[in-house]
């Protein structure tokens, strides 16, 4: 997940949406400096609605994988 913070307005409203920062908001926050983030937590389930409740748009998210390590070259294309 990413914060872009030139745009975000620190409305809380990324907060309020997730469960994580609502039932630990001692600990967590997307958009406050100094506390974790909880898309980084094993917990957050992914459900994006921090990114979709965002008024501005300052919330991104994506997906990502690291190829498997096999010492093998895999060939990914589609036949």
């Amino acid at each position: 997940m990413s914060l872009n913070k030139d745009t975000c307005k620190s409305c809380g409203i990324c907060d309020k949406q997730c469960y994580i920062s609502t039932l630990n908001s001692a600990k967590y926050s997307i958009y406050q400096n100094g506390k974790e983030r909880p898309g980084a937590s094993f917990s957050c389930s992914k459900c994006l609605q921090c990114v979709s409740e965002c008024p501005n748009g300052s919330l991104t998210y994506r997906f990502a994988f690291s190829p498997l390590k096999t010492g093998k070259q895999v060939n990914m294309k589609k036949k």
